[in-house]
């Protein structure tokens, strides 16, 4: 799901010049490496570049917790962060989910050998913020509207003869009558994304709006 599935934009190697792995993520989950049966270690994980996470900071914010407060029938809504290992198999495995929940608090960490239904419900969460991020940022934002002004621009720029053109052409088809179309419906007050995510489709659009100040051309270029 994390390399191949809906949204495998969101995993991150963990570097050593990054923020330390919090104590807490650090305990946990080497237990659950113990109890796997690895004689691997979170310290031998980062060095060897075997250690991943995918996190949602914006999620937790006072502004997103706002839209999810707001709501008629409010929700919860966490900012998680899920690690990693790759195992002695080079297959990326699940290590520890840090739920990271709105107000402070407990801020609890769950593992592969927590509890069943404890596990789920970490995961239940992590893919609840994958999917806010995944709709409004990676999906609407990179996909739709950055390549509806491409789309612009080579239709209004671009002769239909241009070898650019012929390349871009078949990419862009429908593409903004499928955004036309989505801002009807699934962006609409009360449609699917307003219904179906805990910030509805204000905190979603916000959220992607707040990722989207660091987006760069030139990271989304190939090289």
């Amino acid at each position: 799901q994390r390399l191949t599935g809906v949204n495998p934009m969101a995993l991150r190697r963990h570097r050593s010049r990054e923020e330390p792995v919090p104590e807490a993520v650090v305990e946990a989950a080497d237990r659950c490496l113990n109890e796997v049966g690895s004689t691997d270690r979170v310290r031998d994980l980062v060095p060897a570049f075997r250690l991943y996470r995918c996190d949602y900071p914006e999620l937790g914010s006072a502004r997103i917790q706002g839209y999810v407060r707001g709501r008629a029938e409010p929700g919860t809504l966490t900012a998680p962060t899920a690690w990693f290992w790759v195992d002695g198999d080079d297959r990326l495995m699940p290590l520890a989910i840090q739920l990271h929940p709105a107000g402070g608090g407990p801020d609890p960490v769950f593992t592969p050998k927590s509890p069943r239904w404890a596990w789920l419900s970490a995961r239940a969460h992590v893919q609840s913020a994958d999917a806010h991020l995944h709709e409004g940022y990676y999906h609407l934002l990179e996909t739709h509207l950055v390549n509806e002004a491409v789309a612009v621009a080579m239709f209004r720029r671009l002769h239909p003869d241009h070898p650019v053109r012929q390349l871009l052409a078949d990419h862009y088809e429908d593409n903004l009558a499928i955004d036309s179309a989505a801002r009807n419906n699934l962006l609409a007050k009360d449609g699917p994304i307003d219904l179906g995510m805990a910030a509805g489709v204000a905190g979603v659009l916000d959220a992607a709006r707040m990722r989207f100040t660091t987006w760069k051309w030139s990271e989304r270029t190939l090289k």
